[in-house]
């Protein structure tokens, strides 16, 4: 495979199908360029995979609309065209499950399209919920305490003969 660049053209020699593999990268790119004005790292890595895998790249499947926009974040939207399925799903059903590995972006997505539909008043409060978390030690104790509550009870560590009892958690203000 060989790519000269002579100017805004791109010249592509090589077997036809790594050619044609390769004109719809650039192409999507491009597209990438145009709509968010640069390319990480992160994402040529994305699209070269996804065009190996089904021969598309992701800037086509994602939406150009974002879910929410932020003083610190700016626009926060689909990343991958996995978000974008989860948002659709989000968008069209009051009741979403979703699995996957840690740093992907579910619960973080869910949060912005919630804030989102709170600021366009089409709810009026958001309500989570989460699994509790319990205690080896007493059982009833925990099951007072789940993550999303807005008062946490207090909870001592029993502590040892060189270390005094703490509480782990505060109550949080009503």
């Amino acid at each position: 495979m060989e790519l000269l660049a002579r100017g805004e053209q791109v010249i592509i020699r090589g077997p036809q199908e790594a050619v044609a593999s390769v004109e719809r990268l650039l192409a999507d790119l491009a597209e990438r360029l145009d709509h968010e004005g640069e390319i990480s790292r992160q994402y040529l890595d994305y699209a070269i995979d996804m065009i190996k895998a089904n021969g598309k790249g992701p800037q086509a499947e994602l939406p150009p609309q974002g879910l929410l926009h932020t003083r610190n974040q700016g626009l926060i939207k689909a990343k991958t065209v996995g978000q974008a399925q989860y948002l659709e799903a989000i968008a069209q059903d009051d009741l979403v499950f979703v699995i996957g590995p840690a740093g992907t972006g579910k619960t973080y997505l869910a949060v912005a399209a919630a804030l989102g539909e709170l600021r366009r008043h089409s709810v009026q409060r958001i309500v989570t919920a989460c699994q509790p978390i319990f205690s080896t030690t007493s059982m009833p104790q925990a099951l007072q305490f789940i993550p999303s509550s807005t008062t946490i009870p207090p909870r001592r560590h029993r502590g040892t003969e060189n270390e005094p009892k703490k509480s782990i958690w505060t109550r949080v203000p009503d």
